[in-house]
């Protein structure tokens, strides 16, 4: 194959992974979107994330600050897995809201020149199957609608209550052992997920759902209202 190139808003991000999913391509995805650029890395049916937005930023810190990814993911580190992938997911759900933008894909192991890599981009446990992410970022999609009626802005300030236990059945644990001790009635929704070590989608379904059970309950404003940002 080589290289191929096209307008990722024909072709669709679905369609595309699907594609090379099929034929079995090995390479480097690139996407250019209005603002930044996003790179995975395709081999055997699985993805893997290589560079994406500068909310990675956060993820590339956390990482260094643990130590050397491959070590510790050998030696059982199933939480660190899973902060990969949820990172995974959070930047393949933002292309599908990308309608202008363009792909590159080049065939090869080796990262593109230029690409600012994150230090998991050579980590093989840190890929899922390329299926599984599309559903998963599907249904991630369609959680967008339901988080932004309920959580209606990011500066509300969460607060638990006292009287309800959190049910963790309809929970990410993972996820609701980091976002927890962060809810103590002075960071705002904003600032939790900004401290999380997990992205947006996978704090604000969190909290989502905590609000739902009545777990949490609406404080105060750190700063005027505003409306929730478009999600990933």
């Amino acid at each position: 194959m080589g290289t191929i190139s096209g307008d990722l808003s024909v072709l669709g991000i679905s369609n595309l992974l699907e594609m090379l999913t099929l034929g079995q391509n090995e390479g480097h995805l690139i996407i250019d979107g209005a603002t930044h650029q996003k790179v995975f890395y395709l081999h055997a049916g699985r993805v893997r994330l290589v560079h994406g937005s500068r909310r990675c930023e956060r993820l590339d810190k956390l990482l260094r600050r643990i130590g050397p990814v491959t070590s510790n993911l050998s030696e059982g580190g199933e939480a660190i897995r899973r902060i990969l992938k949820e990172w995974l997911l959070e930047e393949v759900v933002e292309v599908f809201g990308w309608f202008r933008s363009t792909f590159i894909f080049q065939e090869g192991s080796e990262i593109p020149r230029g690409v600012q890599a994150l230090s998991c981009a050579t980590t093989e446990q840190a890929d899922m199957e390329v299926m599984t992410v599309l559903l998963d970022a599907a249904r991630r999609t369609d959680d967008v609608p339901r988080i932004r009626a309920l959580i209606t802005d990011l500066d509300m300030v969460p607060e638990r209550n006292a009287h309800m236990e959190v049910d963790e059945s309809t929970l990410d644990v993972n996820v609701l052992r980091d976002v927890l001790p962060l809810i103590d009635g002075m960071r705002s929704v904003r600032q939790i997920v900004m401290t999380s070590a997990f992205p947006r989608h996978s704090v604000l379904h969190v909290l989502y759902r905590m609000r739902l059970q009545g777990a949490i309950v609406r404080g105060g404003n750190r700063q005027p209202e505003i409306q929730v940002p478009e999600m990933a």
